[in-house]
Order: structure tokens, then sequence, then C-alpha cells
């Protein structure tokens, strides 16, 4: 992973999108036909590496996702700790605000909305992924953070507007656990997709971006 993701790697993939940029695509049609048959082996690397490179943005999306999982988790930790202090402070107003000008419980109800915002878009990645159990890994995901995250922060929420603090810790607790889930399935997703795509290094982009470079001449 360290070497796709050295400074020669962006390189490489930089001139290989300029290429596929700068490529007369009309005119490779019409020679399509005779170039084919004089170059397939060149072909057969091209499309090889572009499905790589796809797989790999792919990879990192995933990431991607899984890292946001991560931060909205740490986010209800907080959230979970400031329910716990409001429960030790019976005296305190609900109606106390942060230096955003929300209460606890608004911040709580916009925890959920981020939770079903996070579900939805790994679910749009789950349907898009090939691979039958990459996609059911990303199904169980989304359904981890809309079934049971976001339900979970709606009811903290309420609990806290109705100063339910000990009952908002609670369900909390349980969006934390389901959100802790979610990242850890979807982490392992895209470790497992870093494992299957083992074959692409820095020589073959490198030699995908002389052959783009070489149907332009």
């Amino acid at each position: 992973m360290k070497q796709i993701q050295s400074p020669e790697f962006k390189d490489a993939l930089k001139k290989m999108q300029q290429a596929l940029e700068n490529l007369d695509r009309r005119a490779l049609e019409q020679q399509m036909p005779d170039w084919r048959a004089q170059n397939q082996e060149l072909l057969n690397n091209l499309e090889r590496t572009l499905e790589l490179l796809k797989k790999l943005r792919e990879e990192e999306k995933v990431q991607e996702l899984a890292k946001r999982a991560q931060d909205l988790k740490a986010q209800q930790d907080a959230l979970n700790q400031e329910h716990r202090n409001a429960a030790n402070r019976p005296d305190a107003s609900k109606s106390e605000k942060d230096e955003k000008g929300e209460s606890l419980s608004e911040r709580q109800k916009r925890a959920a909305e981020e939770s079903r915002q996070l579900a939805k878009q790994t679910q749009e990645q789950a349907d898009q992924a090939n691979d039958a159990q990459q996609k059911q890994q990303m199904d169980t995901a989304a359904q981890e953070m809309s079934k049971e995250a976001a339900p979970s922060q709606d009811q903290a929420a309420q609990s806290s507007q109705s100063g339910q603090n000990e009952q908002a810790q609670k369900s909390g607790e349980k969006a934390s656990d389901a959100l802790e889930k979610a990242a850890a399935r979807m982490k392992s997703t895209a470790e497992q997709m870093q494992s299957d795509q083992n074959q692409l290094d820095l020589a073959s982009v490198r030699r995908a971006a002389q052959d783009l470079v070489s149907l332009q001449r």
C-alpha cells in the first residue's frame, strides 16, 4: 500500500490520466479494427491496469467510509460522556447550549442524521460492488448504521430532551456499539480489497501510461 501511495505512483497515475484525457477517442474508434489486431497485447495490458485502478478507487472509497464511521463513533462517545455528566447534575438546564448554540439533544439529533447519511452512502457503495462477499459486508454495515445506530441516537435525543439523561446515555452507548461494528466491518472489507489487488504496482501503471502516450503518436 505504501508503494501505491508514493509520489512516484501518483506521478505515474497523473500522467496516465492526462494521456486518457488527451486521447482522440473518435480517431481511435475509426482506427480500432486495424489497431486492435496489431496491438491486442497492449490493449489487454491497458484494460487490466485500468480495471486495477478502478478497484483501487473503490478500496479508497470504502476506507473513507470506514474512517467516517469511526469518527461518528468517537463523536457519539463524546455525547455519551455529556449525557453521563448531565445525569450527575440534576439541576442542569435542559436548554444549556454549547459554543455553537446547540443543546445536547439537538447535537444528538444531528448525530443521528449524520449516521443515516453515512448509511445511505455505504448502501450506494454496496450496490456498486461486484464481489458478493464485499457487497454483503457493506450491506450489513449500512444496516447497522441505519437500523441500529441512528434509531438509538434518535432515542438518546428524545430522552435528553425530556431530561432522562441516564436513558439517553444507554441509548447513546448502543449507537456507539453499532457504529463501531460498522466501522470495523468496512475496514476489514477495505483490507480484503487491498489483498485482492496485490498485482497493482508502480511498474504496471508506468507501462500503461507509456502505452497510452504511444496511442497519440
